[in-house]
């Protein structure tokens, strides 16, 4: 099959979500289908895009300014059989009674910021915008089951559930005892300060004491940039538990998938995640993972670390106290066994070539109801 796939971004920076979802793109569509990618800002790195790779990159800057026309959207969209919108609900606008299929992904209700009577007031603004937005879309797709739950519930429309996906391949189940008086715990992903959502230092914060309930524990933080390196390390020195926690800066992928099997437990410390790419990663490795209860404090769809752990059973969840936290890590240290087998069964459900398989026939499905042609 010859199918063309436009696919749409707001925005692509190396280091974010983004990159994950570029990643996919490339991986899905070898040997499947051609791929372009339309985005208003690019800022692109070496190895991205694979030798041989056929995904083009077009950019176009006036995403963000909604009053100025997409005046070049027609003529860049005869050329493709699908138009597939990653995030942006905003591209939808352009796409009113658009002869090729075009499919949106749902991430989660859009978030909103301000308080009280501010917030509920944006909030009610943002959910109207975003259902006149969506009802323009052939297909919507929710990349977990929680987002795909929610959106039936609120807006009655048909809502198909592709999940987000990572190279499973990369990631072998190693078998591994853990040791409680050498205790190796990881959180993958940088740190947004003490005031964001990801909150590293709320666990490093608590290490003083579990250092006594576990001697020998390591805390190691892995993706941490430069500056957010040195202010953690300083915090860690300054209430005392500097010897237990390192920080290490980006990994290369082989390094990554080896700091995963070094190690005892993935720990999430966040607040708000959607599918949370660690936690699955993690889980293929057969580590069993920690996750935050952050429902309270996110919303019922923005704690994706914590659904993995509940639907999978491969893990235990927390509160941010000593209490908890200690009780949860030695639940897992007497169930390790169980946990990971239960961690990698679940994982796979995500495998790029699974999900790849799904879209293709998805692909193919709208392209026949819109009448286009699958070229051979």
């Amino acid at each position: 099959m010859n199918m063309r796939i436009l696919y749409m971004l707001p925005w692509f920076q190396a280091g974010t979500g983004q990159e994950t979802m570029i990643e996919n793109i490339v991986q899905f569509g070898q040997g499947r289908w051609g791929s372009s990618i339309l985005s208003n800002h690019f800022i692109t790195f070496g190895g991205l895009f694979p030798t041989g790779s056929d995904v083009k990159l077009i950019n176009y800057k006036p995403y963000y300014s909604l009053l100025l026309p997409f005046r070049h959207v027609p003529r860049i969209v005869e050329n493709f059989d699908v138009i597939h919108i990653k995030s942006g609900a905003p591209y939808l606008k352009f796409f009113t009674n658009s002869k090729k299929p075009v499919i949106y992904n749902l991430h989660g209700p859009w978030a909103t910021s301000g308080v009280g009577y501010e917030k509920k007031v944006q909030g009610t603004l943002a959910n109207n915008t975003e259902r006149r937005l969506l009802s323009k879309a052939n297909s919507l797709v929710a990349v977990s089951k929680w987002v795909q739950n929610y959106y039936i519930k609120e807006t009655g429309m048909d809502v198909v559930y592709i999940p987000d996906s990572f190279d499973l391949s990369r990631f072998k189940f190693k078998e591994r005892v853990p040791d409680k008086d050498h205790l190796k715990l990881l959180i993958v992903g940088d740190w947004d300060g003490f005031k964001g959502r990801k909150q590293q230092h709320e666990l490093i914060r608590i290490m003083p004491m579990l250092t006594k309930e576990f001697p020998g524990i390591n805390l190691r933080l892995v993706g941490i940039n430069p500056r957010n390196s040195k202010l953690l390390g300083e915090y860690a020195e300054k209430i005392g538990c500097g010897r237990s926690v390192s920080i290490d800066g980006k990994l290369a992928p082989t390094d990554l998938v080896a700091a995963y099997y070094e190690s005892d437990i993935l720990v999430v410390t966040s607040t708000v995640e959607g599918f949370h790419r660690p936690t699955v990663e993690a889980m293929a490795c057969g580590r069993p993972v920690l996750a935050r209860d952050s429902r309270a404090m996110a919303g019922e769809l923005n704690a994706g670390h914590f659904y993995h752990v509940r639907d999978s059973g491969g893990g235990e969840t927390f509160d941010i106290s000593f209490q908890d936290i200690t009780e949860k890590l030695w639940l897992i240290i007497e169930n390790y066994s169980k946990m990971s087998v239960r961690a990698r069964r679940y994982s796979v459900q995500f495998d790029n070539e699974r999900v790849g398989s799904l879209y293709e026939k998805l692909y193919t499905t709208l392209i026949g109801k819109k009448g286009g042609v699958i070229h051979e």
